[in-house]
């Protein structure tokens, strides 16, 4: 039952992905290797059973949730008759998803570079926990400006088809310096071949490491262990959480936190979560049975349902850590309403509102307030984002 419910929230990675190749096609985001990404996904997922009939339906179910733009071997092959990006294609998603799906892309884009630019002379990493399908790896390790070593996990198979994308496909394995295993490596196309081997990826300036997070809680010492080998300690370290906290229990959400703070000298946690609101919010109540007629639970988004409670849950993990030498912790806090509102000039807010007629101005407000980012930074991170204007911070 356990592993069932891992395979639905590994699924919302394929939602997300969706929608951001939505925004790329309507004009929003820029980004070259989203369409590798994606033809991966639908090239490798099926792999994941060694039924015959089920691999049939999930690569139909693929193509279709990428509005049949690619074929059944994960070729891309070319935009609707409607034409190309920035025109009218009935195929994507909402203008409210394709808007709020910018929002949350270049908000959190926004705090990296931040990150980046403020320790441009200084070797940092970039520890993406539950990163999926997202492409921000490599759109960072191709900016040279940066000494940058950039690290992702995740659940096993989703670092499979990850590390698969990497090595059938030069620019993206030489932009993580991975070269090497490309000479022996060969496309898998069945079953056993998808899972020959380990899902890991090394090198210089990337590492990939197939990992259940919960292990961080059940078995810290082995964690730490573990991620020793790919995790220096000592450097300026950006976690980012995207969507990832609020599928956890609670209490293990607190032990990642504070296993981090315990054992990083110089860090910023981001985390980008839903919020359900009061026990009394409609919205919330709404998002609640949604979810759960898809079999999804997620244990914070009543019980951290708003940015107060959220706030008070870091302080209380402050005041409750033992075994660290941080005294100064910097927490902040926003939904996205206000980042929409506050972060962004009037040149790129009057861009996107360009790109697609949207008059549902209430409603997106409304969907906005249920999300927020979250900012727990400590050491060297300290004073990261001063510049930004946040809805709560101590």
């Amino acid at each position: 039952m356990a592993v069932k419910k891992d395979q639905i929230v590994q699924s919302t990675d394929l939602d997300a992905l969706s929608c951001r190749f939505s925004c790329q096609l309507k004009g929003y985001l820029s980004d070259e290797f989203m369409i590798p990404i994606v033809a991966n996904q639908i090239r490798f997922q099926p792999l994941l059973t060694e039924s015959e009939f089920a691999r049939f339906a999930i690569t139909r179910n693929l193509r279709k949730q990428f509005f049949n733009l690619f074929d059944k071997e994960g070729r891309f092959i070319g935009y609707s008759s409607a034409g190309g990006p920035g025109n009218s294609m009935k195929v994507l998603k909402s203008p409210i998803i394709n808007r709020g799906t910018w929002l949350r892309t270049k908000s959190i884009d926004l705090l990296l570079n931040k990150f980046l630019n403020t320790f441009k002379d200084q070797e940092v990493q970039i520890l993406s926990i539950g990163s999926g399908s997202d492409t921000r790896c490599f759109n960072y390790l191709s900016k040279e400006e940066y000494n940058l070593k950039y690290i992702e996990i995740d659940f096993d198979t989703s670092c499979r088809v990850k590390k698969y994308s990497i090595l059938s496909n030069p620019e993206m394995s030489r932009i993580t310096k991975t070269e090497k295993y490309t000479q022996d490596f060969s496309i898998p196309k069945t079953f056993e071949e998808f899972y020959a081997g380990t899902s890991d990826l090394k090198s210089d300036n990337y590492s990939l490491l197939g990992m259940d997070l919960r292990e961080i809680y059940n078995n810290p010492k082995e964690s730490l262990d573990k991620l020793k080998e790919i995790i220096d300690f000592s450097k300026p370290t950006l976690i980012l959480s995207e969507c990832v906290f609020c599928y956890l229990e609670s209490y293990e959400t607190d032990s990642i936190i504070k296993f981090f703070n315990s054992n990083l000298q110089d860090c910023t946690i981001i985390n980008y979560d839903p919020i359900g609101g009061e026990s009394t919010d409609e919205y919330g109540s709404i998002m609640v049975n949604n979810l759960s007629s898809r079999g999804i639970e997620m244990p914070s988004l009543i019980k951290y349902g708003t940015i107060e409670k959220q706030y008070n849950r870091l302080k209380d993990i402050i005041s409750n850590q033992t075994g660290s030498n941080k005294s100064d912790v910097k927490i902040k806090l926003s939904d996205l309403k206000f980042i929409n509102h506050n972060w962004f000039p009037d040149s790129e807010i009057s861009r996107v509102s360009r790109l697609e007629f949207l008059d549902e101005l209430e409603e997106i407000n409304l969907i906005n307030k249920h999300y927020l980012i979250c900012v727990y930074q400590f050491g060297e991170c300290f004073n990261l984002f001063n510049d930004l204007k946040f809805q709560l911070e101590n």
